[in-house]
């Protein structure tokens, strides 16, 4: 038996419209670029966070424009607020966030994905960036900072207002939400139903699909609110749109 080679994705110019389940890391590897170059060429489009797309942006991707200079790596310190991933800091700061994990590694802890609110983070400095790799995905991330905000608050519905406020959804879509997991699960992480394999706030059916956000879904709140959020845009579209089929049919 013979293996082929696969080459390697070729640069790909043009446009390309934000579908659920996009993420910058997954638009980069079909396209044959990185999410740093994605997200330098559309930064007033996406906004601050690169972790957060909206459906229906158009991105420009490629172009026969010249790369912009990276900005001057910044020095000093910085200090972690909720919502903060190494990813967004590193964008923010014109580093990487492999350069910000080896010079912090020691404050952070063995997992780059976990980060805590009031931790001082040294950014530039002699310590080298580590070879390159694909950016953490963005649900790891989101379980993440989710995580930090837990620390701060400890208490699942405020983890999950700030969720939905973060993927552009009012509070009438945290109404219809709150409506809809009061119901399911009371909003308790551990919330098993006898009678199925459903599990957790979201009520996953069975509870191991929301893995696919993170190895802590057992117990981490944030991790489940993650993936019952994505389950939610990409069958309904929006939480209320979710609420109205559970009242129609007992069941989303």
């Amino acid at each position: 038996m013979s293996f082929g080679v696969i080459a390697p994705a070729q640069a790909h110019t043009g446009s390309h419209t934000v579908a659920p389940g996009d993420t910058l890391s997954k638009l980069a590897a079909g396209h044959g670029t990185t999410w740093q170059s994605i997200y330098t060429a559309n930064s007033g489009t996406i906004g601050g966070n690169p972790d957060v797309l909206r459906v229906g942006q158009v991105l420009t991707i490629g172009g026969g424009a010249a790369p912009a200079a990276a900005p001057a790596p910044a020095s000093g310190t910085y200090v972690v607020r909720s919502g903060d991933t190494l990813n967004k800091i590193a964008a923010q700061h014109g580093t990487t966030w492999q350069a910000l994990y080896a010079a912090n590694s020691g404050t952070i802890g063995g997992d780059p994905n976990v980060l805590r609110v009031g931790q001082t983070l040294t950014l530039g400095g002699a310590a080298p960036a580590a070879p390159a790799a694909p950016a953490p995905s963005r649900p790891v991330e989101q379980a993440a900072s989710r995580s930090a905000d837990r620390t701060a608050t400890g208490d699942n519905r405020s983890i999950g207002r700030a969720m939905v406020a973060e993927r552009g959804w009012g509070p009438g879509e945290f109404t219809c939400l709150d409506n809809l997991w009061t119901k399911e699960s009371n909003w308790q992480t551990t919330a098993d139903n006898p009678t199925s394999s459903a599990y957790g706030i979201p009520q996953a059916l069975p509870g191991s699909k929301m893995a696919s956000a993170g190895p802590d879904w057992r117990t981490n709140p944030a991790t489940q609110i993650t993936w019952g959020l994505d389950y939610i845009s990409e069958r309904y579209g929006t939480p209320c749109a979710a609420w109205a089929h559970f009242q129609a049919n007992n069941w989303y």
